[in-house]
């Protein structure tokens, strides 16, 4: 309730019977934000009225006319200088008005006034104001303005004296007007400021993060977990938050300034709280420039140290804050990036400078120099620069692998003929420099190495392009010439000419039977029997077909696929052909540039692998993890995407539909999440026992090449790989390896045709114990586990005829009996195998008998324990000295077993010695790494099969073993199967940040894989642990912005087909498909998914374009438009 007084002074005392007479006509007086409707009287009334208020309401309102003059006149004294002598004027007569209207009053008159009379000047207004309730007080503009009299004189003190502010305005004081102390009022704004003392500023400090949310690729709208507490939270914010003052709900009133008037990001540093000092805002700028003085000062001291001139080239970004502690990793702008690569540019001249070219690092300098220079240089300065870069430096295999990707992912300039001359190009400088490094083995294994990788890169990118004739040919060629020339060819032919035999040309334009084809036996065969007839292709003659011009788009799209796969295999001129494409018939002069003779055994095993990555097969079991490996984690190598189904492309994506995500209901590709062994994207070591691995158990890396291959509508025609491999085995290429991988290969394809062909091996190769091993592996997959026990008892029992080099797999034929009885569940009968070792005779044995009734007994026999403990134990340590580690493994992993088996499945005791056995093998990579698959073996089949499983047993051996091998996919997708059961802590993102892709970008390690992996873990998560579209979003958004996947079509054609199965906006959908074009310009399959999934999201004058883009690239487009189409589509869409 509040109530108002107003006081009326009725100054004309003649007039006292008016002031007495009560009227009913006085307005009431209000509040000011109420202001009452006037009254209509009669003339007479108002002028009663007039009278009877006489001078004083004739002096308020003069006094109130000159108030709101004053103001106007104030508000534009700056902008006209006559303002001022007229506010003075008014002033004075304001002055006068108030002292006339005061001698009027007559002190004793008033006294005399009855107390009823008092009543009309006192008002009670129960209703209150309603701006109270919106403000918190009075309405300010109905506030009237007060100002001392006296010029801060006060009554009863000197005159000398004044009412004044404090100078920390915290109250008021009494001051002398005479003194001149230091807290005097300052007569402009700033010198209070200047006064006050200087205080810091620091960051606020936040509320840490939790270990999930510091793992996030994202950043949500707010931190709370539910939408329950995040209400809550709200309205917490609205009544005690940090910005109560501010808010209109507050209950403290109208908005207060700020504290300092400094934003709410900040604070001022307190002297005295010992939680932490003040905070410089500048201090992370100078630790980086003493930091960059640091190490400006090393590389002073020290310059042929690579180390510190790459910590100091690399500290420059920290310079600018773009990365480092407290940097906040902002993104630069155009010009910080070529500032600050210019000067990057001048450190690794000077580097270069200083360095020994024979220094290891060397090679990184000159990486690091390329990297930076497309930042500042044009595309022929590049060009340039590069070319001069290989010729200097014709070695190194990571400046050709760059070099290659630089002109392939060239939009602006790539065509189709322009980059087939690039790779001629590097053909004839490593030709140069082979014959320049004949002296030097060391250098020429890298350039053999180097040459397989261009010859690999060259026929991949022509396929893609479309023209799969001609690398089916170039492929035909390479292996014809390297491994079937014979030495009486060599005798009677012409000199090699171009590093080639010149009869080669006469027998490829004979058009005979070459390797691939049916009844092909190889070129020599031909051309010493002067049979150089010819054969006719295998593809299939399809009628011309023609494009429905109601569904241009659609029906070409149908009509171009089918062409494809029927013209995979080079035609023969002799064919009646039904079209007259020119590039279904390949001929000498097409391939010549590209082809290479080496006659050495380790460059045919380089060409070997290099046709097993372009069919998109592992590579051979034997391969050094630090030769071609890599091959397999190359983004321009692993491109199974643009040849996979739409269904393969799904299992990699798995749940991105927005519906499935929103309601995390499974679907049929999630539950690929619970099988982890059948992840379509596999990377590991091969082995005998991931070659033959059964389907679902274990992992088998031939199963997803058949997933892709396998229906006969691949870029290859399978029987035409399985015919090759045939043949190089028949003339004994690759020994018992490549025998071994092409029984695996053809026990997926044709099973039944596996045992008819492991047979005929074995006929030209009797004492071969690793083709038995194959032998009874393809009879177990078969269902015949009897007959496979046979080929196992009989293979071991004739080992003691053979010799100590024939007979030094018969280890591999123990362990592989022992795991396939062990997946079987029978555990006493594989515990009576490797008791049975030390005998070298199968347990069907009398004394195998013995042992396979003792070990159904309580007890086993300590003697045949230790004996067989310390056969398996004396073969480790003489193998793992020994050239071929491989067998080390399979010695060890017995040893594990012996263990599990002996003691109740103790896991614990098999991971001893799989410890034990690491001290041997820790410097032997390819060992090293079969050693910890091996175990990841026994691991999952504990998990599977034991209920006393430990989930934290199997985390902790899996992510030593991630730590080791990064890119292993066996290791990686049973951690993410183990952790799949946990949502608390989502420990998969941890593993995929810290170690696959952080500590990969810092070392420059991170391939394709680990973005795969990132894709299908997140793709497959759980919503509870942040998985969803948007999530999956930031995993692409980083892949296609990583230099290992910016320019992989499988990584662009993924993401397309996730956008689309997230329903996300049109105009995102199409920028995706645009920039994935424009990063991979070869790729004719990335080009193809717009007429295939984009159709609802693109017009037919953006397919029209799309299509006209493929000519201009010159990619093979096998069925042509009619322009007369195309024009109709441009004509229809203006």
């Amino acid at each position: 309730m509040y109530v108002t007084s107003c006081f009326y002074f009725t100054l004309d005392l003649s007039n006292e019977a008016n002031m007495n007479k009560k009227s009913e006509q006085l307005n009431v007086p209000k509040f000011a934000s109420f202001r009452p409707k006037a009254k209509v009287g009669s003339v007479e009334e108002s002028s009663s009225r007039r009278d009877s208020t006489g001078d004083v309401e004739a002096a308020r309102e003069s006094h109130k006319n000159h108030r709101r003059h004053e103001r106007r006149h104030h508000r534009i004294r700056g902008e006209h200088v006559e303002g001022d002598e007229h506010h003075r004027r008014h002033r004075s007569d304001v002055s006068k008005t108030k002292e006339q209207t005061v001698r009027k009053v007559d002190r004793d008159e008033l006294q005399t006034v009855e107390r009823d009379d008092l009543q009309n000047w006192f008002q009670i207004d129960r209703k209150g104001d309603p701006h109270n309730a919106i403000y918190g007080t009075i309405h300010r503009y109905n506030i009237p303005d007060y100002h001392r009299w006296g010029a801060g004189s006060v009554v009863g003190l000197p005159k000398r004296l004044k009412i004044d502010r404090d100078p920390d305005e915290r109250g008021i004081t009494i001051d002398d007007r005479h003194s001149n102390r230091p807290g005097k009022r300052e007569k402009y704004s700033f010198a209070r400021n200047e006064r006050k003392p200087t205080r810091k500023l620091q960051i606020r400090r936040e509320e840490p993060l939790l270990p999930n949310e510091l793992r996030d690729d994202f950043v949500p709208l707010n931190k709370h977990g539910s939408l329950k507490r995040a209400l809550a939270s709200e309205d917490e914010l609205l009544v005690s938050g940090d910005d109560d003052d501010g808010h209109y709900r507050s209950i403290e009133g109208k908005a207060k300034p700020r504290s300092g008037g400094i934003e709410k990001d900040l604070e001022y540093a307190s002297e005295s709280s010992s939680d932490y000092e003040p905070i410089n805002l500048d201090s992370s700028t100078a630790s980086a420039r003493a930091r960059n003085m640091e190490l400006s000062n090393k590389v002073d001291l020290d310059p042929s140290n690579v180390r510190s001139w790459l910590d100091l080239i690399d500290h420059q970004d920290a310079l600018l804050g773009l990365r480092g502690e407290g940097s906040g990793g902002r993104q630069a702008t155009e010009a910080e990036k070529r500032s600050t690569a210019n000067i990057k540019l001048s450190l690794y001249d000077k580097a270069l400078s200083k360095v020994d070219k024979r220094a290891d690092g060397y090679e990184r300098l000159l990486m690091g120099m390329m990297e930076e220079g497309p930042k500042i240089w044009d595309f022929k300065i590049q060009t340039n620069k590069w070319r001069a870069l290989l010729g200097e430096h014709p070695h190194s295999i990571d400046l050709w692998t760059k070099y290659l990707d630089f002109q392939q992912t060239n939009f602006r300039t790539f065509t189709y003929e322009g980059h087939c001359k690039v790779y001629v190009d590097c053909v004839e400088v490593l030709k140069m420099a082979m014959v320049r490094a004949q002296d030097t083995i060391q250098d020429t294994c890298k350039l053999e190495a180097i040459l397989a990788y261009v010859i690999l890169r060259s026929t991949l990118m022509i396929r893609e392009a479309g023209y799969t004739e001609n690398a089916v040919a170039i492929w035909q060629a390479l292996l014809e010439v390297n491994f079937f020339t014979s030495e009486r060819i060599l005798a009677q032919d012409q000199p090699i000419r171009n590093g080639f035999p010149t009869s080669f040309e006469e027998f490829w334009d004979s058009e005979a039977p070459r390797i691939g084809e049916v009844d092909a036996k190889g070129w020599h065969t031909y051309v010493e029997s002067n049979d150089l007839q010819p054969s006719s292709g295998d593809s299939t003659q399809l009628s011309k077909i023609r494009v429905d011009e109601n569904n241009i788009f659609q029906s070409w799209l149908a009509a171009e696929k089918q062409q494809s796969l029927s013209s995979r295999n080079p035609d023969r001129t002799v064919d009646d052909l039904q079209d007259d494409d020119p590039y279904r018939v390949v001929f000498f002069s097409d391939i010549k540039d590209l082809l290479i003779y080496l006659p050495n055994p380790r460059f045919q095993m380089y060409l070997i692998n290099a046709f097993l990555a372009f069919c998109h097969l592992p590579p051979l079991p034997s391969v050094s993890a630090g030769d071609v490996s890599f091959w397999w984690t190359n983004s321009f190598v692993r491109t199974e995407a643009l040849e996979q189904s739409h269904a393969f492309l799904n299992a990699v994506v798995g749940r991105a539909n927005s519906e499935d995500l929103s309601t995390g209901e499974s679907t049929d590709a999630t539950s690929s999440y619970s099988r982890p062994v059948l992840f379509k994207f596999p990377n590991f070591t091969l082995s005998t026992e991931t070659l033959f691995a059964q389907t679902g158990r274990w992992y088998n890396w031939l199963e997803s090449w058949k997933a892709i291959y396998g229906d006969g509508e691949g870029p290859v025609d399978v029987s035409w790989i399985q015919r090759i491999l045939r043949s190089l085995v028949t003339i004994g290429v690759g020994g018992s390896s490549l025998s071994e991988y092409c029984l695996a290969s053809e026990l997926v394809v044709s099973p039944e045709s596996a045992r008819k062909a492991c047979k005929k091996l074995l006929k030209e190769h009797p004492s071969s114990l690793r083709l038995y091993n194959a032998y009874a592996l393809i009879e177990w997959r078969l269902g015949n586990r009897d007959k496979a026990e046979n080929v196992y008892s009989t293979a071991l029992g004739m080992c003691a005829s053979l010799s100590e080099y024939d007979k030094r797999d018969d280890i591999l034929l123990w362990r592989s009996w022992v795991w396939e009885v062990l997946e079987e569940d029978c555990l006493q009968e594989a515990l009576s195998i490797i008791l049975s070792i030390p005998e070298a005779s199968p347990p069907k044995s009398d004394l195998g008998s013995t042992l396979l009734d003792s070990v159904g007994s309580t007890q086993i026999p300590p003697t045949a324990l230790l004996k067989a403990k310390k056969t398996l134990q004396a073969g480790l340590e003489s193998t793992a000295s020994s050239t071929n580690t491989t067998h080390s493994v399979d010695y060890a992993d017995l040893l594990a077993l012996l263990a599990y088996l002996s003691q109740n499945r103790s896991i614990e005791a098999s991971l001893d010695e799989y410890a034990k056995a690491s001290e041997f093998l820790s410097n032997r990579p390819l060992a090293f790494e079969l050693l910890h698959q091996s175990k990841s073996h026994l691991l999952y089949h504990h998990a599977t099969h034991s209920h006393h499983f430990r989930p934290a047993l199997l985390r902790s051996s899996l992510f030593e073993s991630i730590q080791l091998f990064p890119q292993n996919t066996i290791f990686l997708t049973l951690y993410a199967w183990n952790e799949r059961r946990f949502r608390i802590d989502d420990r998969v993102r941890s593993v995929i940040n810290d170690l696959s892709l952080r500590q990969g970008e810092a070392e420059n390690t991170i391939t394709i894989i680990n973005w795969i992996f990132a894709v299908w873990t997140e793709s497959h998560g759980s919503l509870g642990a942040g998985h969803n579209v948007h999530s999956i979003k930031a995993v692409f958004e980083r892949a296609v912005t990583s230099p290992s996947g910016k320019s992989s079509p499988t990584i662009w054609a993924l993401y397309l087909l996730f956008s689309i199965q997230a329903r996300l906006p049109k105009p995102y959908i199409t920028s995706v498909f645009y920039n994935g074009i424009r990063a991979c310009p070869w790729a004719k399959g990335l080009y193809l998914l717009a007429f295939q999934y984009l159709a609802p999201y693109m017009d037919e004058e953006e397919l029209r374009r799309v299509y006209e883009v493929m000519r201009e690239k010159e990619l093979r487009i096998r069925v042509e438009l009619p322009e007369v189409l195309l024009e109709r589509v441009g004509r229809a869409t203006t």
